[in-house]
């Protein structure tokens, strides 16, 4: 299931004010991210409970991932190490512990920001929506030395990588599938 992270939520009811609300009106920022987070949480055990989904796991597109959620932060890309600490992490956490752990995935570069989310608690995984804008060997470093799973890499893997990443390739026929396996278990 897709949710948007607290903040992405926040940024979507204030747009983009809330970049100069967080420094102009840190209070009433808070206090939104507070009721979002409660109706995340809330939304999410409903939802769960009314298709059937474990707290465990859920399935989000083409994978079936660890943790019950897949929290989406792409607004946090364009904020500070420190307004992410204060802003949105302790949200995402949050989200993160009470509805069983999860991932996070953002879009752009974010690096930033890596530091903290890699660090979340309950983390269980980390997916790019711009990997080309990624160090992969610096990400596989972090996230392994975390056991946090690296989800839907688009790209090469690091030559010590032998767990906790899943790869996302595109074939155009069923023989062509089967070769990029292949040529897979070969390398691996």
């Amino acid at each position: 299931m897709r949710h948007s992270g607290p903040f992405d939520n926040a940024h979507l009811i204030m747009g983009h004010k809330i970049y100069t609300e967080i420094y102009d009106n840190p209070e009433r920022v808070h206090r939104l991210l507070e009721i979002i987070s409660d109706t995340y949480i809330k939304f999410t055990k409903v939802q769960k409970e009314i298709i059937g989904e474990s707290g465990s796991v859920h399935c989000h597109m083409d994978i079936k991932a660890p943790g019950a959620v897949r929290v989406c932060d792409d607004a946090s890309i364009n904020i500070s190490a420190d307004s992410y600490r204060e802003f949105s992490k302790p949200y995402n956490e949050r989200v993160l512990s009470e509805c069983g752990g999860g991932w996070i995935h953002y879009c752009g570069n974010g690096k930033q920001i890596f530091p903290e989310v890699i660090s979340s608690k309950n983390l269980r995984g980390i997916n790019f929506g711009n990997p080309e804008l990624q160090d992969i060997n610096e990400i596989y470093k972090e996230a392994s030395n975390r056991n946090v799973a690296v989800l839907s890499w688009l790209g090469d893997v690091p030559n010590n990588a032998k767990t906790g990443i899943t790869l996302l390739r595109n074939s155009n026929s069923l023989e062509s599938a089967r070769q990029l396996v292949a040529n897979h278990v070969a390398h691996s």
